[in-house]
C-alpha cells in the first residue's frame, strides 16, 4: 500500500499456492471474489493501519482450511498474522483445529476447501482503511491479497435443476449447480478473478448490480486516493464528485459480480493504491486499467483511460467493446 506500487508478495505467494492446488487437481474485503476475513479468523478492521504496530489473536495472514456445510473445520494451515515491519513465521504455523462435531462423512454432502492470503505477508504490512479521514463506511479488510475456492455442494442439486427449468438463464451463471471453483486476486489496483459461477466482490451504497469488468457508471476515485496513510486517505476528494472514500463506495452498485469465466479489471474498491509506472505529477495514463472478460456472459475489452473502443454496435457507454449475454 501507500507508495510502495509493486505487485506484492502476498500476490505471488497466491498464485503459487494456487497453482499448487490445481495442480494436484484440489483446487470480501479484497475484490476478486472469494477472499473473506472471517474465513481467515480475522476481524474486517485486522489489517488497519491504526493498528499496524500489533496482531490481531488468532488472525492468519494465510489460511487454508477444509470444513463442511455447517462451519466445522477438518484441517487447517494458517501463518499467524504479525505487526507491521515483522516476517510472519510460517516453520510455527497455526494448525489447531476444533475436533469437529460431526463426523467425516459430513463431507460426502458438503465440503469446502478455502486457501486466501492478504499483504501481512509482506513484512507484516497493514493495508486497510483507519476507519479516520471519511474511512469508516470502507472497513471491509486489507486491500490487497485473494483466495481459492473449491466448494462440493450436491444437495444443491435439485435446488439449481428446478432453478433452470423455470428460467433456462440460470445456467449463464451458474453453470454447476453441485460444485464450484474461483481463484482471484487483487495487488496494487491490479485484479484478476476466474470463476465457475457468478460470485460477489464488493459491495457498494448505490441500488443495482453490475458486473466487475463493465466500467459504465463507475466512479473512480482519485489516484491518490488509498488505505496507504492518513494523508492518502485525506487525498479522495474529486471537484464534482464524492469528497471521502466513503462517498466513492456509497456511489458503487450495491452489488459488483465477477462471473462465470476469465476477468481482468481495475480494483473498484477505492482503498486500493493503483499502480502506474507513468505516472507524471498529475498525469496517470495507466488508471484506470482497461479491462477484459471472457466467459458465458460474453465478452468485454476496454474501457479504463486507455483503450477507448470507436462508437459502434457494440461499444457500451464506457467505451468498451461489449459482445454481452442477455441472459446474464
Amino acid at each position: 500500500m501507500g507508495d510502495i506500487r509493486k505487485i506484492r508478495p502476498a500476490f505471488a505467494a497466491l498464485l503459487a499456492a494456487a497453482v499448487g492446488l490445481a495442480t494436484v487437481g484440489t483446487a470480501f474485503a479484497v475484490s476478486s471474489g472469494g477472499y473473506d476475513p472471517a474465513q481467515q479468523d480475522c476481524s474486517p478492521s485486522a489489517d488497519s493501519t491504526a493498528t499496524s504496530n500489533q496482531a490481531e489473536p488468532g488472525c492468519r495472514s494465510f489460511m487454508l482450511h477444509l470444513s463442511d456445510d455447517s462451519g466445522n473445520r477438518y484441517a487447517q494451515y494458517g501463518i499467524r498474522q504479525v505487526p507491521n515491519n515483522q516476517s510472519p513465521d510460517p516453520t510455527n504455523p497455526d494448525t489447531s483445529v476444533a475436533t469437529p462435531s460431526a463426523a467425516w462423512a459430513a463431507l460426502l454432502t458438503g465440503a469446502h476447501v478455502y486457501l486466501g492470503a492478504d499483504d501481512n505477508l509482506d513484512n507484516g504490512e497493514h493495508d486497510g482503511v483507519s476507519g479516520a479521514n471519511g474511512t469508516a463506511g470502507s472497513v471491509n479488510g486489507p486491500s490487497d491479497g485473494g483466495a481459492v475456492l473449491l466448494n462440493w455442494h450436491p444437495g444443491d442439486g435439485s435446488t439449481w435443476l428446478a432453478s433452470v427449468v423455470a428460467d433456462p438463464n440460470v445456467l449463464f451463471v451458474n453453470p454447476v449447480g453441485i460444485a464450484d471453483f474461483g481463484i482471484g486476486a487483487c495487488a496494487d489496483g491490479v485484479c484478476f478473478s476466474l470463476q465457475t459461477r457468478r460470485r460477489l466482490v464488493y459491495q457498494g451504497g448505490s441500488a443495482g448490480s453490475r458486473d466487475v469488468y463493465d466500467y459504465r457508471g463507475k466512479t473512480w476515485d482519485p489516484y491518490n486516493c488509498s488505505s496507504g496513510s492518513p494523508q492518502e486517505e485525506a487525498s479522495c476528494a474529486e471537484p464534482g464528485g464524492p469528497q471521502t472514500m466513503d462517498g466513492y463506495r456509497s456511489a458503487e452498485k450495491q452489488s459488483v459480480y465477477a462471473e462465470p469465466g476469465f476477468q481482468f479489471y481495475e480494483d473498484p474498491d477505492p482503498q486500493s493504491s493503483p499502480i502506474d509506472p507513468l505516472s507524471n505529477g498529475n498525469q496517470h495514463p495507466l488508471y484506470p486499467l482497461p479491462a477484459a472478460y471472457v466467459g458465458t456472459c460474453g465478452v468485454v475489452v476496454g474501457g479504463g483511460a486507455t483503450v477507448i473502443v470507436p462508437s459502434s454496435p457494440v461499444t457500451n457507454s464506457a467505451g468498451q467493446l461489449a459482445v454481452q449475454n442477455p441472459g446474464c
